[in-house]
């Protein structure tokens, strides 16, 4: 979601291949440009940075690029791992992965792969509660640093950054792709300009949205 967020801001043309397997790094996503092979998301978008000649920041001041840094790690750095707890192991029911209809061996492996990522980052000590409470207070600090606009940095389309694209690439997956799990209530009750946010970036990037979700994309299939 960062990734081809960021693509849609930036405006550069591209192919989703969601048939191959993890590039470089053994990791997704990653693209192919031309010839080369560039893994992680945000190598990715430094590379095209540069091969692009692209700087969404170029509008920030020294103090914003260096806000925007610390909301990009909080959220890929604690919001991730948030997410994957509630996925892979508080969500006993896999609902979201099911919906995907991946096979139960599949997820089996996926949480068994997963538990000692967890446990070694450190998350997969804590509780139910304790995790939703570190979810709780990275979200009360984006939300506060954020307060009305519309974007983290302004109130236009022009005023999207690369923070932007990170922060919607995790914030959308807790707003809107988490069934069975009660984050989504708890972002909406309390912190409903995120909730916003995400609205708003979908509206101006993804006109598509709907179209690319995994229900349209089961019709196209089931015809």
């Amino acid at each position: 979601m960062k990734l081809e967020t960021y693509l849609r801001v930036a405006d550069i043309p591209y192919v989703n291949k969601f048939d191959r397997w993890p590039g470089p790094k053994d990791k997704l996503p990653w693209i192919q440009y031309n010839q080369l092979a560039v893994a992680d998301s945000q190598n990715c978008i430094e590379f095209l940075n540069l091969e692009r000649d692209v700087d969404l920041n170029k509008k920030l001041s020294p103090g914003q690029l260096a806000v925007g840094h610390l909301l990009r790690r909080t959220c890929e750095e604690s919001l991730y791992w948030v997410l994957l707890m509630w996925r892979l192991v508080f969500d006993s029911d896999s609902t979201i992965y099911r919906r995907m209809s991946i096979p139960k061996p599949i997820i089996w492996i996926m949480r068994n792969q997963s538990s000692g990522r967890l446990w070694s980052q450190g998350i997969g000590r804590h509780s139910e509660q304790e995790v939703t409470q570190i979810m709780e207070d990275d979200l009360a600090a984006i939300s506060g640093m954020m307060g009305d606009h519309k974007f983290l940095f302004g109130d236009s389309r022009e005023c999207v950054t690369e923070f932007d694209c990170a922060v919607f690439g995790q914030l959308c997956q807790l707003v809107w792709q988490m069934p069975g799990c009660p984050v989504q209530e708890i972002i909406a009750k309390k912190y409903p300009n995120l909730v916003k946010f995400c609205e708003n970036m979908r509206t101006a990037f993804w006109p598509d949205w709907e179209d690319r979700l995994l229900h349209a994309v089961g019709k196209i299939n089931s015809k």
